[in-house]
């Protein structure tokens, strides 16, 4: 059995993106009562509000996986995953379902976009998107991961 696992381990690193986030939207807010202006309007209140509840909600439910196995004796590939408030769950693909598509960067300015991204299918169905920033695998890993997939004959697309 062949695993992989992520280099990151908590939360905390979603965490400081998300108080960044809240932080650039309220800034027009916070200006506003500093300096006592018009600047912002009250419905600009709400729209805050709307989005940064936006945000917690995504960064909540996004399922972040923390490990994938290759299990050659039952012939299945195993993705370990979490979500912020849920513990440790398993998806499983047999190797005569699963299909691998995958997406490098054309760009020189990787802090920009992702430099290499994995699609998991089942069939046709994408079962989970694996890059370094939502989960925490570095590039290189990723690399091992794609040519591990291709060691075993899955079928493997680039996109």
């Amino acid at each position: 059995m062949v695993t992989y696992k992520t280099d990151r381990k908590n939360y905390f690193y979603h965490l400081i993106q998300l108080l960044r986030s809240i932080l650039i939207i309220s800034l027009p807010i916070i200006s506003d009562l500093l300096f006592k202006t018009t600047f912002v309007k009250v419905t600009y209140y709400w729209f805050a509000a709307g989005f940064i509840l936006l945000l917690i909600f995504e960064m909540a439910s996004k399922q972040r996986l923390s490990e994938i196995r290759f299990d050659t004796d039952k012939s299945q590939i195993i993705f370990i995953y979490k979500t912020l408030f849920s513990s440790p769950q398993a998806k499983r693909i047999p190797f005569e379902n699963a299909r691998l598509e995958y997406a490098k960067s054309k760009s020189s300015w990787t802090w920009l976009w992702e430099p290499l991204t994995l699609y998991f299918l089942k069939y046709k169905i994408e079962v989970f998107k694996v890059n370094k920033s939502k989960d925490g695998f570095s590039v290189r890993t990723l690399d091992e991961v794609r040519n591990t997939v291709e060691s075993l004959s899955l079928p493997i697309m680039e996109v």
